[in-house]
């Protein structure tokens, strides 16, 4: 009975032994249990009641509503009155009944009156008995959830290194690995062949998106979106899974070549803002927020040309930010 009700119980608080139960009342029988078999050395100090035939008289409350296979929990007791004069021993047994009532969605408050065999007078006597309802596993009508309503709670926890707490000979040994593969490529002849930046520059994204996963990023282009998919392949988000980023702006000079730019990242169409910026005009009239943004990634471009979009990136980088 109180299994359905998610509140099962152990041997020695089985002490309820018989039940009979109506719509909103239970009439019920407990017995005492030999709790003083299971102590130590079976010696059990005098009392006037055990708690597990307390605990058992109690669990008549659950059933004038059981068959509902509410999940509910004990939340606070009005009154508790307990003669000095109730049956004792093992086997002894108290009669009597519990109520349950409904008040509101969640609330359910409960009585219990319990005596004797021949009814001499009240044994025990609790009032207020306040349970809140948590769940209910069957009953109206089912919500399917949508993906984005579940809660996942299964987790693990993952450590990265925070950004902001590394040093030099720290750094060297995170983005070791970008290095060593453009060494790879580093003729004796060609001991100037540049490092792979968008393998590091995935790196670096990829332990600030662990750290803050709601980093708003704005993407200066320059007509490709090799360094694009190098970024969002480090931050995720591709074909529904959860993104390393609040925001992600790709921006271009000419809107017409976002339609082969919006090919290449369709895995994370919804996830992708495409905006026109020209960084010869005015950021504000082009409806860009300055010091709006955590990270700005611009790609390879001429001398004069990183002049102009080195100047727009601060702007549009809050304070502690980062352009890259």
């Amino acid at each position: 009975m109180t299994s359905s009700a998610d509140a099962c119980t152990g041997p020695q608080f089985q002490g309820l032994v018989n039940i009979q139960t109506a719509e909103t009342v239970a009439c019920t029988t407990v017995s005492i249990r030999d709790t003083q078999e299971k102590m130590p050395a079976k010696f059990e100090f005098d009392h006037l009641m055990h708690p597990t035939t307390l605990d058992a008289c109690f669990q008549g409350t659950f059933a004038p509503i059981s068959g509902n296979n509410e999940s509910r929990e004990l939340t606070s007791i009005d009154s508790v009155y307990i003669s000095a004069d109730v049956p004792k021993g093992a086997g002894s047994e108290f009669v009597g009944y519990s109520t349950l009532t409904r008040q509101g969605f969640t609330k359910l408050v409960g009585s219990v009156v319990m005596s004797d065999k021949d009814w001499s007078g009240p044994k025990v006597v609790a009032k207020g008995v306040n349970y809140k309802r948590i769940s209910s596993s069957s009953g109206g009508t089912t919500h399917k959830k949508q993906p984005w309503e579940i809660k996942k709670i299964c987790s693990n926890l993952v450590w990265k290194p925070d950004l902001d707490q590394i040093n030099q000979e720290q750094a060297m040994e995170l983005f070791a690995p970008s290095m060593q593969a453009s060494s790879q490529t580093t003729t004796q002849k060609d001991s100037t062949a540049p490092l792979d930046c968008n393998s590091m520059m995935a790196r670096w994204l990829e332990l600030s998106g662990h750290k803050k996963p709601y980093q708003k990023i704005l993407e200066v282009s320059g007509g490709s979106t090799l360094l694009t998919l190098h970024a969002l392949e480090a931050l995720g988000g591709q074909n529904g899974t959860t993104p390393c980023f609040g925001q992600y702006v790709f921006t271009d000079r000419d809107s017409q070549s976002w339609v082969e730019s919006k090919k290449s990242l369709k895995a994370w169409e919804g996830r992708v803002e495409f905006k026109q910026l020209d960084v010869e005009l005015d950021l504000c009239k082009q409806e860009f927020e300055l010091e709006s943004f955590d990270v700005v990634l611009a790609g390879q471009v001429s001398p004069i040309e990183h002049q102009k979009r080195l100047s727009t990136k601060l702007r549009l980088l809050t304070t502690g930010s980062v352009g890259r």
